[in-house]
């Protein structure tokens, strides 16, 4: 109908740069992708053991009393496994931690905690924790693979629970004041990214491929890699890219997947 002829219009000098500059960080956020999610390295074992001790401290006193075990008997068990998957990752993982000597024992109280069907159970097991998180002698616990330790939902479970704090953290000023709080975050969603890598029943349900599954595990995990290093870094256009590229592997994985959260 109209006969306007069509002008082909180049970017900008400047648009252009812009435009290869993003293309070459592609080119290496694509690369660091490629190495495989190991739970040994997610985290130092310092950093684990303090991720450990804050859920711990968070559970003092939902299980102080019969009423707040009652409302808050959920959060207990998915905390409990938790903690046993966090306490499994010190055991395992670089550097030195208070307790890395006594972590097998503190994954088996933990998974007691987990487990327990009242309050007492839950209050005595939580007791047993801090008293091996401040010494005495204890069994070398027997080594268990991470989903013997606990089963992927409660790793989904947890995965979900740290995205609304760290989406509120990284959000404008509060980046500053929360650069350890994200960095911890971080680390712990790096460890359940390579503890889910392990699964098969997803793969084997969607009836796809289990490299694809273990793909999508392993940018979770560079992804948190990332996000923590931005934070300890204190680069706030660094972490909230990373943030990004752990959405939508998460996302993407869904798609397939669709791994068990409940």
């Amino acid at each position: 109908m109209f006969a306007q002829k069509t002008v082909l219009r180049l970017p900008a000098i400047s648009s252009l740069v812009a435009m290869l500059a993003t293309a070459l960080v592609v080119s290496v956020v694509a690369a660091a992708v490629s190495e495989p999610a190991k739970t040994s390295a997610a985290a130092k074992a310092a950093d684990l053991a303090a991720a450990a001790e804050d859920l711990v401290k968070s559970l003092e006193t939902t299980v102080s009393n019969a009423t707040s075990f009652k409302q808050g008997e959920e959060e207990v068990e998915r905390k409990g496994y938790v903690i046993a998957l966090l306490a499994n990752g010190v055991s395992e993982s670089e550097g030195d931690a208070k307790w890395k000597a006594r972590a097998l024992a503190v994954r088996d109280a933990a998974l007691g905690l987990a487990k327990s069907k009242g309050q007492p159970a839950a209050d005595k097991a939580l007791k047993d924790i801090k008293a091996l998180f401040g010494g005495g002698d204890a069994g070398k616990g027997e080594a268990k693979k991470y989903l013997d330790v606990s089963e992927l939902k409660y790793v989904m479970k947890e995965v979900n629970e740290r995205n609304k704090p760290m989406t509120k953290n990284l959000r404008g000023t509060n980046f500053a004041r929360s650069k350890e709080s994200i960095a911890r975050d971080a680390q712990v969603w790096a460890l359940l990214a390579a503890v889910a890598r392990a699964d098969t029943k997803s793969a084997q349900q969607a009836k796809k491929p289990q490299a694809d599954f273990e793909r999508y595990s392993d940018e979770f995990f560079t992804g948190a890699k990332s996000l923590a290093a931005a934070a300890g870094k204190g680069d706030q256009n660094a972490a909230s890219d990373a943030l990004k590229a752990i959405r939508k592997a998460c996302a993407d994985c869904h798609a397939v997947f669709r791994p068990d959260i409940e």
